[in-house]
């Protein structure tokens, strides 16, 4: 299996990095969530530099995988995607 993968989206990293400075500064606090964000706080050059190089890269290759992991893997999604659609139709009535 070939494999590509695209650049990072720099503004989600910079949420998640805040939103875990948020929860380390305040593990206590229920209101402290990890989707909060602030604009008051801003990434550091280093760590612009890193997101900055890393968006710029693509990453590519070749990944081998079992083929019966696969096709477990594809049924259980199959499952879920029935249950999901049943679910849907049963709220619906």
């Amino acid at each position: 299996m070939f494999y590509i993968l695209g650049p990072l989206d720099s503004e989600e990293i910079k949420a998640q990095k805040e939103a875990a400075l948020q929860a380390s500064q305040n593990p206590d606090d229920p209101a402290t969530e990890p989707a909060q964000t602030t604009d008051k706080q801003e990434l550091s050059p280093e760590e612009q530099v890193v997101i900055d190089i890393e968006n710029q890269t693509v990453h590519f290759g070749k990944m081998e995988a079992d083929p019966i992991a696969l096709s477990k893997l594809h049924q259980d999604i199959r499952d879920l995607t029935n249950k999901m659609t049943a679910s849907e139709k049963l709220s619906e009535a």
